[in-house]
């Protein structure tokens, strides 16, 4: 086996990762950006400006 396959990769896995902010260890899950966006989207509201 080759060591670059058995290497880990952060960018794909979800791993842990030390938040010294909160002073503890926190879930990172990289593939969460990959997922299709499945929400809904709408148009911006118009905003009706008196004429003065």
């Amino acid at each position: 086996m080759s060591a670059t396959s058995d290497a880990f990769d952060p960018t794909t896995h979800p791993h842990r990762r030390y938040n010294p902010l909160l002073g503890e260890y926190v879930i990172v899950s990289p593939h969460r950006m990959k997922r299709p966006w499945q929400g809904q989207t709408e148009q911006p509201q118009k905003v009706e400006l008196p004429q003065y």
